[in-house]
């Protein structure tokens, strides 16, 4: 996980303590790949984190219900806010489609609740990206 945190971290340039994603969003104009390598950097520990999850749960004898990539909804905040501005672009529309088909995913199994602040009045995967 450590090397995908770290990834993250060298794109936005400085790392968080504390707060809902360990590294930094990358500043308004920096390009594109910067925020596609940051996010997908995010999404991977994520899932690592995830499969880790179940795994530990797993030897343990205990169902797997609550695993889930621990920065799904904090990702598709930043990405949706930066369609929103227009400013989602490339690789970076590919970010934010893999964390909605993630999200749908877990939605389909009925392990993803988001918050009320995050949720999208725009069905889960729309034409636009």
């Amino acid at each position: 996980i450590g090397e995908y945190i770290r990834s993250a971290v060298a794109m936005s340039g400085e790392e968080k303590d504390g707060g809902a994603l360990p590294a930094s969003i990358p500043n308004d104009d920096a390009p594109s790949r910067e925020l596609f390598l940051w996010s997908y950097a995010l999404f991977l520990a994520g899932q690592k984190r995830k499969e880790e999850a179940i795994a530990e749960a797993g030897r343990q004898g205990n169902t797997i219900t609550n695993c889930i990539n621990p920065w799904l909804e904090e990702l598709r905040k930043v990405l949706e806010e930066k369609k929103k501005r227009k400013a989602l672009t490339g690789l970076c529309g590919y970010a934010l489609g893999m964390v909605l088909k993630e999200i749908a995913a877990l939605r389909a199994i009925g392990g993803f609740e988001p918050s009320q602040d995050t949720m999208v009045e725009k069905p889960l995967l729309d034409a636009d990206l």
